[in-house]
C-alpha cells in the first residue's frame, strides 16, 4: 500500500545526520561540471547568476552550510551559528542570504507544522530497492524530496516561481541549490533506500501493513564500530580528494550520453538510476538484529572496491548531469 504520507515523523530524525557526500564529494561533482560547461553559454549564464569569484564548485556546499543556521526557541529568532565546523563555508561571507532561505524553509512542508527542518527534506527521497523506478506516491517519496527540490530549483531558473512547500527567492539561490541537489541525487544512499525488519531482514514498506520501525534511514541507522553505513558512502576515495585527483574522473563523465525527454522528467529518471544502481551498497552486507534503534552491519572483504567503485561511476555522473541540465536550461544555439 502506498504510504508515503506517514514519513513525517521519522524525516523529522533524520535531517540531523544525513549530509549526501561530504564538501569534497560535492566540490568534485561542481569542478566536473565547471569543466564540461567550459566556453558555452551556460558557463555565462552561471557566471553572471554566481558573481564574480563564484563557480560551481565553490557554490556546491552551499546548501549544507545552511546546516549552521539555528533557530532560538525561545524567542523564534534565526542565527547563524559561528563555530568553525564548516571550514568550506567561509567563502560565504555574507551569511544573510543562508538565514533567510532557512527561515523561509522551515516549517511549511506539514499541515499544522509538525515537522521542523523542511530544507532538510530537499536532499534526499527514500525509495525501497524493490522499485525498479523512482515514482512519487511511492513510500520513501514526498512533494518536497530531492527529485522534486531539483525541479523547484530549475522552474526558478527559467523564470517562474518554486510551487509549495519549496520557498525560493531567486535565480542565484536556485543555482546554489541546484548544484548541491543534482549532486546529492546521485549518492546512492539518498535515494535506494533498505528497510529492516528487527530481525535485519529486509521488507518491502510499499506491500508491508505496517512499515513503522523499519526506515534505516538512508543508513544513518545501520552501524558498523562507530561509522554509519551512509557516513561510509559520504566519502569520496581518497584518491579523488588529492589535488588534480578529480581529473581522473573527467573522460567517464564527459562520455556520460545526454539525457532524453522533457527537461522536467530528467531528475526522476536520475533517480531511478541511482536506485538501480544504488543496490549494490547493500550488497555483500550482513545486517544483524536491531538494538537500541540501530541495526549493526558487517562487510564482505571485497566491499570497498565494489563501493569505491559505484562512488566514482556517481561521481562522474553528478557532473555530467549538472552539465546538461545547465546546457539544457541555456543553449548555445
Amino acid at each position: 500500500m502506498k504510504v508515503s504520507k506517514c514519513l513525517c515523523v521519522a524525516l523529522f530524525f533524520y535531517t540531523s545526520t544525513s549530509l549526501a557526500w561530504n564538501y569534497q564529494g560535492h566540490q568534485i561533482i561542481g569542478e566536473i561540471a565547471d569543466t564540461l560547461i567550459a566556453g558555452s553559454n551556460a558557463e555565462r549564464h552561471v557566471r553572471e547568476i554566481l558573481g564574480e569569484g563564484m563557480t560551481l564548485k565553490t557554490v556546491s556546499v552551499w546548501a549544507d552550510c545552511v546546516k549552521s543556521v539555528k533557530r532560538n526557541d525561545n524567542n523564534g529568532r534565526f542565527y547563524y551559528q559561528e563555530d568553525g565546523k564548516y571550514a568550506e563555508c567561509a567563502i560565504f561571507k555574507d551569511r544573510t542570504p543562508l538565514v533567510d532561505y532557512v527561515k523561509r524553509n522551515w516549517d511549511q512542508c506539514t499541515p499544522g507544522k509538525t515537522v521542523k527542518n523542511c530544507h532538510g527534506y530537499y536532499h534526499f527521497t527514500d525509495v525501497a530497492i524493490q522499485r525498479d523506478a523512482y515514482q512519487q506516491g511511492e513510500y520513501g517519496t514526498s512533494n518536497h524530496d530531492v527529485v522534486q527540490a531539483i525541479n523547484a530549483a530549475v522552474r526558478v531558473l527559467q523564470g517562474g516561481t518554486a510551487p509549495a512547500p519549496f520557498d525560493i527567492a531567486d535565480k542565484k539561490e536556485a543555482l546554489q541549490l541546484l548544484v548541491h541537489f543534482v549532486g546529492d541525487e546521485t549518492q546512492p544512499l539518498h535515494v535506494a533506500a533498505i528497510y529492516l525488519n528487527d530481525q535485519g531482514h529486509p521488507i518491502d514498506p510499499d506491500l508491508s501493513d505496517s512499515a513503522q520501525g523499519t526506515d534505516t534511514r538512508g543508513g544513518n541507522d545501520l552501524i558498523a564500530g562507530n561509522t554509519t553505513l551512509h557516513a561510509l558512502w559520504d566519502m569520496p576515495p581518497k584518491r579523488y580528494t588529492e589535488k588534480e585527483g578529480w581529473k581522473a574522473l573527467l573522460p567517464g563523465a564527459t562520455a556520460i550520453p545526454a539525457p532524453t525527454g522533457d527537461l522536467s522528467t530528467w531528475p526522476a529518471q536520475w533517480a531511478s538510476d541511482t536506485l538501480v544502481n544504488g543496490r549494490a551498497a547493500f550488497q555483500n552486507v550482513v545486517f544483524g538484529k536491531k538494538t537500541g534503534g540501530n541495526w549493526s552491519v558487517e562487510y564482505q572483504p571485497d566491499y570497498t572496491a565494489q563501493r569505491e567503485a559505484l562512488q566514482a561511476t556517481q561521481l562522474e555522473k553528478g557532473g555530467a548531469h549538472l552539465a546538461w541540465l545547465l546546457k539544457a536550461l541555456w543553449p548555445d544555439n
